[in-house]
């Protein structure tokens, strides 16, 4: 146990007094003038009890112990008279004890005490000690008046509360096709490996026979083509399904599309059937597997891991990873080329020999087996050419280090060395070197005039007549400010400037020949064609503007000649595939018009 002397022991309560009185006149310091004055008594009467411990402390004898003994008698009894007589005027709320208390140091209490050493009165003294003593026995037990009910008390959900976990369920990410059905012929049992094992549950179905019901065909969301099902609105609703807003619009856009069906030509009605029977066939590749990625590392009850999937037509980010013995009953071979990937000598390691110290290059006399696939394609000439120099390139790289010591000498200077070393490499070949089967090529420019409607309008975009050009017309003449453009567009056809009402014509004849007079262009192409379907040639025809195309498109429905259109809104797999039907042996087709805009048209 450390025993504290008598200079160190006076300090420490010192301290400690001076800590307590100051909590207590921040207390009161929004009390009357009277607070003033309890402190300056309370430092009055604490400077008179260290004087006697002070002088008790050092050994010096002021007075007879009796003396002393009645001192303290009287000090406790004053105490003891304050706090039976003592009442506050405000009751001090509840308040925690501080957890700890830090002690001051001795400059500055005696700073405090210096500016407290006022006059005042004992009995003030003894009014903040019974105060102080008062603020310790507080009750904390509620009134029963005031007591806290139930229906008080909030709830409230932290961070670190749990949150109720909500039942997950499917969401549909997109409608696919409708149909009217046989009852019952939906869910699970629809997917196209349940249909291949169990049969189709629709088969058989004819409407003027049997009771059916709408159903529609779900893409759902986080799962592959695979698993789409049919569902009625019912089934939909019975799983409580996300996404069913999305049927609201499918349905709308499929009532718009009917109606539109109802009003339409023969010629629109086949256009249309056409393209979706191409979407059609574009939705069953999306369930073919073009090849697995990676594989799990468990394995399922059945023996088989998981299979990472890339499927045909789709991007790498629509793959998905697919139970092991589905695909392994539908798509072996994927998986067979997958291992045989993995387990391929020819793919070098990190370490391996053959990466720092290359092989002698060898030229390839034809094309080696691996290249290819499965449909047999073969490379041509210069390909071949193309691959004998990146094995060569490959052959005499030495090391990154080199290289970029050798071109890495300042951005241009590395530019210009690198298009020197590979400009007697580069592949610049025409058309007639790459593929010699082709026909030479004849370019013939066919030079005609306008038509009188298009010298009309000519002449009123350059004297700037816009009331005559936008006389019955709708709009503005702030589309005239281009004027290069304008005669641009006017060269190509009238209706680019100023298209026709709807009701202009009485019948479709009408509106062919007005169509077809409406511009020089347009006169000579109809004569062209004309001629060539007769040979039984195929035309391509290309264009700058859009709207021209739908020009074109319009005349040719006119004439009743089929014909594929390539612009920018049809992409991906829909372009490839409108590309073989029209380079297809025995297609009619008879016009692709694109849109090229590098070509004028």
């Amino acid at each position: 146990m450390m025993i504290l002397g008598q200079h160190q022991l006076l300090d420490l309560i010192q301290a400690l007094e001076a800590v307590v009185m100051e909590v207590a006149v921040n207390q009161d310091s929004s009390s009357s003038e009277d607070s003033a004055d309890d402190s300056s008594s309370e430092a009055k009467k604490k400077k008179h009890r260290d004087e006697d411990w002070q002088m008790s402390g050092s050994g010096s004898v002021s007075g007879t112990g009796s003396d002393s003994e009645s001192e303290e008698d009287k000090e406790k009894s004053s105490c003891e008279d304050s706090e039976s007589d003592y009442e506050p005027k405000n009751k001090v709320k509840s308040q925690k004890p501080p957890s700890r208390i830090e002690p001051k140091s001795s400059k500055k209490v005696a700073g405090q005490k210096k500016r407290q050493l006022d006059s005042s009165d004992d009995d003030d003294y003894d009014k903040r000690v019974s105060r102080r003593q008062a603020t310790v026995n507080v009750s904390y037990k509620e009134a029963e008046e005031t007591k806290t009910d139930s229906d008080d008390l909030l709830e409230v959900c932290g961070e670190d509360v749990p949150q109720p976990e909500e039942d997950e369920f499917e969401t549909i990410e997109k409608f696919m096709d409708s149909r009217i059905g046989r009852k019952g012929a939906t869910g699970a049992a629809t997917t196209i490996y349940a249909v291949e094992a169990d049969g189709d549950p629709n088969t058989g179905f004819e409407k003027s026979k049997e009771l059916g019901e709408v159903q529609y065909l779900i893409k759902w969301k986080g799962w592959s083509h695979i698993h789409n099902t049919w569902e009625t609105e019912e089934t939909l609703k019975q799983q409580n399904v996300k996404g069913m807003k999305k049927l609201d619009n499918y349905k709308k856009k499929d009532q718009e599309t009917k109606r539109w069906l109802k009003n339409a030509s023969p010629e629109d009605v086949e256009y249309y059937n056409c393209q979706q029977e191409l979407t059609d066939d574009l939705h069953k590749q999306y369930q073919i597997v073009e090849r697995i990625i990676a594989h799990s590392n468990q394995k399922s009850a059945a023996g088989y891991p998981d299979y990472y999937c890339k499927w045909q037509g789709l991007p790498y980010s629509e793959c998905s990873w697919e139970d092991g013995a589905l695909i392994a009953k539908k798509f072996q071979a994927c998986i067979d080329e997958y291992f045989s990937r993995n387990q391929s000598k020819t793919t070098p390691f990190k370490d391996c020999k053959i990466l720092k110290q290359r092989p002698r290059f060898v030229a390839l006399k034809k094309q080696p087996s691996y290249i290819g696939g499965h449909e047999s394609l073969e490379l041509r000439d210069y390909q071949l050419n193309g691959l004998n120099w990146l094995a060569h390139s490959w052959c005499k790289f030495s090391s990154w280090e080199d290289f970029e010591e050798e071109h890495g000498k300042g951005r241009e200077f590395g530019y210009a060395s690198l298009h020197k070393e590979l400009e007697p490499f580069l592949l610049r070949r025409v058309k007639k070197d790459v593929e010699k089967s082709l026909p030479a090529k004849v370019e013939q420019i066919l030079r005609m005039e306008m038509s009188a409607l298009q010298k009309q309008y000519y002449k009123w975009i350059l004297t700037r007549n816009y009331k005559a050009l936008s006389k019955g017309s709708k709009g503005s003449t702030s589309g005239f400010l281009n004027i290069m453009m304008e005669l641009k567009k006017c060269c190509n056809h009238c209706y680019l400037i100023k298209p026709p009402d709807d009701n202009e014509f009485y019948n479709k004849q009408e509106a062919l020949q007005h169509l077809i007079r409406s511009s020089g262009k347009l006169i000579l192409l109809d004569k062209l064609l004309i001629r060539l379907r007769e040979r039984g040639n195929r035309v391509l025809i290309f264009s700058q503007m859009v709207r021209m195309l739908d020009i074109l498109a319009e005349y040719l429905k006119y004439r009743q000649f089929p014909f594929q259109r390539l612009d920018g809104s049809i992409k991906g797999e829909l372009r490839k595939q409108a590309l073989d039907h029209f380079n297809a042996e025995g297609s009619e087709v008879l016009k692709n018009a694109t849109c090229v805009m590098a070509i004028h048209g």
